[in-house]
């Protein structure tokens, strides 16, 4: 316990001084990296991030140019050089994970990732002043440790994204799937970018994606929620099966899974307001009001109704379908 409290005392100690004396950016970055760096290089520690250890397939074979696998704390992703984004990264998230992250202090530490090539890989520069958020594909808020916490915040592991689409729509699809895992216990999660067109731009020397999606796969229930949202300012969110997505995309995602979980559409809920009013999936809350006034606000958008409330029993309707499944 001393030792631990000397190493404590003195990575703090350097972190202090490498500040007071207007040491540049990437070496603070580097030394803070090294205070939370973990082995996390051996391919098990990747695997344990995708169901079954089975990692997402190219079907569009143009896809896989110049892209690496990136084993972080916590999630995987696999980068492409050509976008210089990741393409999808994943996580194993589970409740007592989600435990650990509420109790973190959000720590921004956006850098560039020193795994790639210098010629790979994104920079700040291509990012400031775009007018684009640097978005996460595997968010901080689902990060239960410093060190992964970090991770997050690697450029292999965001995307530029439309600040409206960031700040609102899915900051509360994050929330909503982080509340979902909290009452199934565990899922495993990919979320990741879309290239879809012939009128990308380009920030810097990044491809801006047309798209960002987040696949939820509930091992418990065998079902795989998709939710699917173009990277504008529209504030719409398609929920689509899976079989649909890898269609879109050129990926199958989930290739452990048989077709027909892949074809069935779960009717994902879009906020956390919806789980508190009408249940959830662990059962502890089951009243719906039946006052004829007693109708939900604006809580996001579908694909059914893309600019109306969402409608009432969403999240009823979802856990009727999963429990189908299971």
């Amino acid at each position: 316990m001393f030792f631990y409290r000397c190493h404590i005392v003195i990575t703090q100690v350097l972190f202090l001084f490498l500040l007071t004396h207007n040491v540049a950016h990437a070496e603070i970055v580097t030394a803070y990296a090294s205070h939370y760096s973990e082995s996390v290089t051996n391919d098990a520690a990747c695997a344990q991030n995708y169901y079954q250890e089975d990692a997402p397939n190219f079907t569009n074979q143009a896809l896989a140019r110049r892209t690496q696998t990136l084993c972080f704390n916590g999630f995987t992703v696999m980068y492409s050089a050509i976008t210089r984004t990741p393409l999808w990264s994943a996580e194993h998230l589970t409740r007592d994970r989600l435990k650990r992250a509420e109790t973190l202090d959000r720590q921004n530490n956006f850098h560039e990732e020193t795994q790639l090539a210098e010629d790979d890989r994104a920079t700040l520069n291509d990012y400031k002043g775009s007018g684009f958020d640097r978005g996460h594909m595997s968010p901080n808020g689902d990060m239960g440790s410093r060190a992964q916490q970090f991770d997050s915040f690697s450029l292999a592991n965001i995307v530029p994204q439309n600040s409206y689409n960031n700040q609102n729509p899915w900051r509360l699809l994050e929330e909503v799937t982080r509340e979902l895992v909290k009452q199934e216990g565990e899922a495993y999660i990919i979320t990741g970018a879309a290239f879809r067109g012939n009128n990308l731009r380009k920030i810097g020397n990044v491809l801006v994606p047309s798209d960002v999606y987040k696949v939820v796969y509930f091992p418990k229930r065998n079902a795989a929620g998709v939710y699917f949202s173009p990277n504008d300012s529209s504030g719409q969110v398609n929920i689509i099966s899976l079989a649909e997505l890898n269609s879109q995309i050129g990926l199958d995602l989930l290739p452990s899974l048989p077709e027909h979980v892949k074809k069935q559409l779960i009717e994902m809920p879009l906020t956390t307001k919806m789980a508190m009013r009408h249940g959830d999936l662990s059962g502890r809350t089951n009243h719906i009001s039946t006052k004829k006034n007693d109708q939900p606000t604006d809580y996001g958008v579908s694909m059914s109704s893309q600019f109306q409330p969402a409608t009432r029993g969403l999240l009823i309707r979802m856990r009727r379908a999963l429990l189908q499944t299971h």
